[in-house]
């Protein structure tokens, strides 16, 4: 029996080929890759290389509060 589950939201771009947003495997989660990838449209977002940073960390921060996924924060410790 499988003790996986997929992760995915329509806030962060849809996966391209053969893999998930992310998976969470017991108490561990891995998050695919990310680049610059609006979600509405596909595209790569617009501007110099800080958007396209906050363009990444936003489509983590996507796939990482739908559902709520712990590991993904961050800790003070």
């Amino acid at each position: 029996m499988s003790n996986h589950s997929v992760i995915s939201t329509d806030k962060a771009p849809q996966a391209i080929g053969t893999y998930s947003q992310a998976i969470k495997a017991g108490s561990t989660v891995y998050l695919s890759g990310q680049i610059p990838l609006v979600p509405e449209t596909m595209e790569l977002v617009d501007g110099d290389m800080e958007a396209q940073i906050e363009q990444v960390f936003s489509n983590l921060i996507a796939v990482c509060v739908k559902p709520p996924v712990a590991a993904c924060r961050t800790s003070s410790n």
